[in-house]
């Protein structure tokens, strides 16, 4: 992605560490408790209601309804995925330590955070 074109460039150039993108492989439960709808809070342009959705064993990031192509996502931890389009991507997600689904998940583009928030069904 130009957005975080940079990043790559320092990579190269100045040797920069680049994410872990070393897939770990998790089961089908483990990637449920990620998968729902979030909303971003406060947020000011573009849409601010993403879908993680599984599909074919994976999940995805889906920024139109559950009818919109997904993006991607490649587990390197239990709870944190990067893009498989563009690793500079990454989420992570917020899991409560007794079970059940994720509360919430931050995303690190290029040199900005957004912060996801569960939506109640």
């Amino acid at each position: 992605s130009p957005v975080s074109l940079e990043h790559k460039v320092a990579r190269i150039l100045l040797g920069a560490e680049a994410p872990s993108t070393h897939p770990v492989e998790l089961s089908a439960r483990d990637l449920e408790r990620c998968a729902g709808a979030y909303e971003l809070r406060p947020f000011i342009f573009g849409p601010e209601r993403y879908l993680v959705a599984m599909e074919a064993g994976g999940l995805v990031l889906k920024f139109g309804g559950p009818q919109a192509p997904g993006l991607p996502l490649v587990p390197v931890s239990d709870r944190r995925f990067v893009m498989a389009l563009d690793d500079e991507w990454v989420l992570e997600f917020d899991l409560p330590k007794r079970g059940g689904p994720a509360t919430g998940f931050r995303m690190s583009v290029s040199d900005g955070v957004l912060i996801g928030h569960r939506s109640l069904p």
